[in-house]
């Protein structure tokens, strides 16, 4: 039965959820899945509500619902609906050239290591948002307040360099950057 239930839970993931008519690409992937006729006898109603109650009876553990997301995400990038804009990072190549001292993250310009830092960050965001599932984030009153003005600072510059195309897109990140932000205080 777990075999099923995370062949279905990734079905689920891959049918783009998000979007109208999922349940129809839904009964696609798990039709060109099964090749048991006993399985691919179902309609899309009675696997939206097997994914149900996947979810609310957890079935498969936050963990590996969270893992399936990753996975596909990782290996499909077409999956994710936002991207991040493209910034004016030097080229290292181009930049060999002009440094006279040796190669290494010592002698790495501070544009960059920052540049490389809120690239890792964004995409941090990213997979968060990715995730589609929210729970309720800590209290940060009795956090440092000038650690966490640096902080928002750097999240702030991340989520600057994301794209959204609707405002379900921009709720989803602006709940991602908050996420981020409480998983970066450590309070």
């Amino acid at each position: 039965m777990a075999d099923n239930c995370t062949t279905l839970f990734e079905c689920y993931a891959r049918s783009k959820p998000e979007r109208r008519g999922y349940r129809k690409r839904l009964l696609d992937l798990w039709k060109a899945r099964n090749t048991n006729p006993k399985l691919t006898e179902v309609t899309e109603q009675r696997l939206a509500d097997q994914v149900r109650q996947i979810k609310n009876k957890e079935w498969l553990e936050t963990v590996e619902q969270e893992e399936i997301y990753l996975r596909i995400t990782d290996e499909d990038p077409g999956t994710k609906t936002t991207e991040l804009i493209p910034t004016d990072t030097p080229d290292h190549a181009a930049t060999s050239d002009i440094q006279d001292g040796p190669q290494g993250e010592d002698s790495m310009p501070a544009e960059e290591d920052t540049s490389l830092e809120l690239d890792a960050l964004s995409n941090r965001i990213l997979q968060v948002m990715q995730l589609g599932r929210r729970v309720g984030l800590p209290s940060l009153k009795s956090c440092d307040r000038a650690k966490l003005r640096v902080e928002l600072g750097k999240v702030n510059e991340a989520v600057n360099r994301i794209q959204t195309h609707n405002i379900t897109e921009l709720n989803s990140l602006l709940y991602a950057a908050a996420y981020v932000t409480t998983e970066r205080m450590e309070c």
